[in-house]
């Protein structure tokens, strides 16, 4: 996506705010309803019935019985009927609000409305006289009805206007200052991409994708921008609505509601979110590194980033243990955020599963720690021919754990890092390919002093020349190793620079060592052994025959 239309992306157009007003305002509506609201206690048999007397969108107090024909909720519901029609009946001055006796009954009355009829049930109900009830319920009343008036003067309604107004100033200049700061964020951002200062490189070689980069900031940014523009628009709302009389219940309700999901009023749930917040960026910042380990090593691995003395081979074994150690890092550091991280079972069953993997894998650990010290020490590489102690053949695969080797029979031997420790590793492809000096190959015959040393010399190296493989430079010797007693021990040394083929070359220089000297009537002597026996028969006495 071009850069343009990713900022463009960004602002939000003055014509879409109704939109977005709206359909927030419908999501908080169907918060506080009824059917998604707070969950309801499930009513019991055993528990008395309370209906609310109300007056507006306050619940002044409860009733528990009936009267005559009247049920509990239909006398609630008839004296918050009565309530309110006072209320909004300014003729009828709060002086007139009263108690009358009426035989075992006490009316509250205002002007010529009867409110309530006390009981003597309602008292016991509430551990009161009738009379002390009475006079109770009098002073909630004037208390209610005066705030109701009040609430719903004129007077109270133009300060409520201008308090309105005064917010819808306040939320379009807050809106405005987001909008603004996220414009200037986005040029910023820009601005180092265009200038290259986004991103991570070594040798010109890109670790970490600067687009890549810019995609994720420009995205952050705009969730940014929705949740400030959101956290401003729901706080208009709420003001909005609780200076209304008629509305001040749904926006209590929404912070009511607000306070029961999020727990704003519990430091429990401010320790838990932190320690939620804390576990996000730790997690984070490990993706991010182990992307950039990830990144670097295929860089080294394809040569496309030379580091002084580090060989290319060990870049995906230097991953390996790179990723164990931030993974290992970002554990010790994210411990302490992570949830239910204090209770005693849990830290025993970890333990107690660490020891078994730590007992369980005793000899992958052993095989592990073993593969990474050969890896560093490069004792051999796929392709190589090495004899490791009676073992000859190619390295055909390696990994963290052991190492297979090709014979030359095709036979497949897989053995594992912590032997090879223990044995010597001879490779006869390392020179050849770090100094490109050839390999040496020599073999060694007898001759009997009666032949002149510079004929077996010629005859040996005129061998080794129609010998396959056998390099002219550097030129082949000859090496007489010991004088014996009855012959001459020639050595014959000659450079290839093909050793994985060395047992066919040695088979073919062999050969024509045979045809040579067959041809120079030269006689090829090996070590003899001369026993002298005593084959006369064991004479045995008559008593040892059966």
């Amino acid at each position: 996506m071009p850069i343009s239309r990713r900022m463009n992306s960004l602002v939000i157009p003055h014509s879409s705010w109704k939109s977005l007003l709206l359909g927030l305002v419908t999501a908080l509506f169907c918060l506080v309803t009824p059917g998604v609201g707070f969950p309801q206690t499930p009513f019991t048999e055993t528990e008395p019935i309370k209906a609310p007397v109300v007056l507006g969108d306050q619940t002044l107090f409860t009733l528990e019985q009936g009267i005559g024909e009247l049920s509990v909720q239909e006398r609630a519901r008839t004296t918050s009927d009565r309530l309110t029609k006072a209320a909004n009946d300014l003729s009828i001055p709060l002086s007139s609000l009263r108690q009358e006796e009426v035989g075992d009954m006490t009316n509250l009355a205002i002007g010529d409305q009867v409110l309530l009829t006390l009981t003597e049930l309602d008292a016991t109900a509430q551990e009161q006289t009738r009379q002390q009830l009475a006079r109770t319920y009098l002073v909630v009343f004037d208390r209610a009805i005066r705030q109701y008036r009040q609430e719903r003067s004129v007077q109270n309604l133009v300060v409520s206007g201008l308090w309105t107004a005064l917010a819808t100033l306040l939320l379009f200049l807050g809106l405005s200052q987001i909008n603004k700061k996220v414009n200037l964020l986005v040029k910023k951002v820009n601005l180092s991409y265009q200038e290259k200062r986004l991103g991570i490189a070594i040798q010109n070689q890109q670790i970490l994708n600067p687009q890549r980069v810019q995609h994720w900031l420009l995205r952050g940014i705009q969730w940014l921008k929705l949740g400030l523009s959101f956290i401003w628009l729901t706080l208009y709302i709420i003001l909005v609505l609780c200076l209304f009389p008629w509305t001040k219940g749904i926006g209590w309700q929404i912070v009511q509601f607000l306070g029961y999901t999020l727990g704003i009023f519990s430091p429990i749930f401010w320790a838990e979110l932190l320690k939620l917040i804390g576990l996000g960026v730790v997690l984070f910042i490990t993706a991010i590194l182990l992307r950039v380990a990830h990144k670097l090593s295929v860089k080294v691995a394809q040569e496309e980033i030379k580091l002084e003395q580090f060989d290319p081979s060990w870049a995906w074994p230097t991953y390996q243990l790179a990723r164990l150690g931030i993974v290992t890092l970002a554990f010790v550091v994210a411990y302490p955020f992570l949830p239910f991280i204090a209770s005693p079972l849990l830290s025993g069953v970890f333990l107690l599963l660490l020891g078994i993997g730590l007992w369980g894998s005793r000899d992958f650990i052993q095989d592990a720690i073993a593969g990474f010290f050969l890896t560093y020490n490069r004792p051999y590489t796929l392709g190589d021919r090495v004899q490791i102690g009676e073992i000859k053949g190619t390295i055909l695969e390696k990994n963290l754990l052991t190492v297979r080797i090709r014979t030359i029979k095709n036979e497949i031997v897989t053995l594992p890092h912590h032997l090879l420790n223990q044995r010597v590793v001879i490779n006869y492809s390392t020179a050849l390919r770090e100094k490109k000096q050839p390999l040496l190959l020599h073999t060694t015959i007898q001759i009997s002093y009666e032949v002149p040393w510079q004929i077996v010399h010629k005859v040996l190296l005129n061998a080794a020349a129609q010998t396959r493989y056998i390099l002219t430079d550097p030129a082949s010797f000859v090496l007489q190793t010991q004088l014996d007693s009855q012959a001459v021990l020639y050595e014959l040394n000659a450079y290839t620079n093909a050793p994985t083929v060395m047992e066919k070359i040695y088979s073919e220089l062999h050969q024509n060592i045979q045809d040579l000297c067959t041809e120079a009537q030269i006689e090829l002597l090996t070590p003899t052994y001369r026993i002298l026996r005593d084959y006369e028969p064991r004479i045995m006495a008559d008593e040892d025959v059966p």
